[in-house]
């Protein structure tokens, strides 16, 4: 491993096995390589640091309240809390948009009728899911790795403790533990609704991530602290914030140039990978940006030429990042991605080689279907799916503006609204 002012990198993969809900081209090796070597220990769920201190003061209150009980089922528990906390934030005026809060588009719809409990408003899938997708899932890991949440994934220690103490919701006492199953119930006897949500206490618009001082003394040393993986995160997120930059890909661009530049001591595999996180960038940017067009374009079954014709920038612009692109092993996926989109001669020949492309290599969800000559939709939303590959950099941006040590959002990430903002 390259050790150099401070900043080490990876040069082993990653323990676990990479997977995206939603990889368009199956560049998730690739992508989770530089997410990895930017972002460690971040995840793209990770989104607003004042979840850490809410978690840590809700885990404490389970044990107070649950101690008692068999552990397995503490997260029933805990994800009605979870709802409580997404509620509270959905009762401001702006009902809570622009926060990280998974569940909140049922929560805004239960909170308008009431006419059943929220389970029911949320629906059997959606209430199992919220086990992997909301806040406590999101942040676990994180809470873990910083020394903030022990390996038994209910027990605050080191300073998750303190940060507990920094929440004061106005708690009855209750000893009724009576509910119609999802305890959400519970939680509103225990913390009643009042004229006006608690502002103080609750998730951070993306407009003011900023924590509170107290906050802010106990998690900046931990994320962006001293160990090897604290510092890489300062390094990068120091670097986003003096680059002047329009996009993501150019963003990544004059990362790598910064990081080359400071960092002398490179191993050759790992230098060889690194110079081509730019290309890659944009490349992949360009191939997402281009099968979102067609997408938008394809409501109904239309001919590969019609659709070509209302999407001939953005297939110029990916033959252009393909041009770019350097076929040397290095990432062999997209050495033969970039091999068949060159090939084609047309710009309808190139969109059905993405296509195409898309449909061999996707994984978790197929946008785009041929059939003959028509390109249709295989869902049926009204938006293109979020399939971009970022590399975790707006998720390391929104904790370090959180966390003070930069000051804001870098230009490329404001107004962009990534997966799971606002569910």
């Amino acid at each position: 491993m390259a050790k150099d002012k401070g900043l080490l990198f990876l040069t082993v993969p990653p323990e676990y096995i990479p997977s995206r809900r939603r990889d368009p081209f199956g560049f998730a090796d690739i992508a989770n390589y530089y997410s990895d070597l930017l972002a460690p220990g971040i995840t793209n769920r990770n989104r607003d640091a004042r979840w850490l201190t809410i978690l840590c003061w809700s885990l404490d209150q389970i044990d107070k309240d649950f101690r008692n009980n068999d552990t397995d089922d503490y997260y029933n528990y805990l994800r009605g809390l979870e709802l409580r906390w997404v509620m509270e934030t959905c009762r401001l005026a702006d009902e809570g948009k622009g926060r990280h809060l998974p569940g909140s588009r049922a929560v805004r719809r239960w909170l308008k009728s009431r006419a059943w409990s929220l389970q029911d408003q949320m629906g059997k899938d959606q209430w199992r899911r919220y086990r992997y997708v909301g806040p406590y899932a999101s942040y676990r890991r994180l809470l873990q790795e910083i020394g903030l949440l022990d390996a038994d994934g209910w027990t605050p220690i080191g300073d998750g403790p303190k940060l507990a103490k920094l929440i004061r919701p106005n708690l009855k006492d209750n000893t009724n533990k009576a509910t119609d199953g999802s305890w959400v119930d519970y939680w509103l006897r225990r913390w009643p609704e009042k004229e006006k949500p608690q502002i103080e206490l609750i998730p951070k618009s993306a407009r003011s991530l900023r924590l509170t001082k107290a906050e802010i003394g106990l998690i900046e040393p931990l994320i962006f602290g001293d160990s090897i993986d604290g510092k890489r995160r300062r390094t990068i997120a120091k670097a986003m914030a003096k680059i002047k930059a329009d996009n993501h890909a150019e963003m990544c661009l004059q990362i790598q140039r910064h990081l080359l530049k400071v960092s002398s001591s490179w191993p050759e595999e790992e230098k060889a990978k690194f110079e081509k996180l730019s290309t890659f960038a944009f490349m992949a940017d360009a191939a997402v940006t281009a099968l979102q067009a067609a997408f938008m374009v394809a409501e109904e079954p239309m001919s590969v030429r019609d659709v070509t014709k209302k999407v001939a920038v953005e297939i110029d612009a990916l033959k252009e990042s393909v041009k770019n692109w350097k076929k040397d092993n290095v990432w062999t996926r997209a050495d033969s991605f970039a091999l068949e989109i060159a090939k084609a001669k047309r710009n309808s020949d190139c969109l059905t080689s993405l296509v195409n492309l898309h449909i061999e290599r996707h994984s978790g969800l197929k946008w785009l279907i041929l059939q003959s000559d028509n390109l249709d939709r295989a869902v049926r939303y009204s938006a293109p799916p979020y399939g971009f590959y970022r590399f975790r950099l707006e998720a390391l941006a929104r904790m370090a503006v959180g966390c003070g040590v930069i000051e804001a959002l870098p230009s490329p990430f404001i107004g962009e609204t990534a997966e799971g903002e606002d569910e």
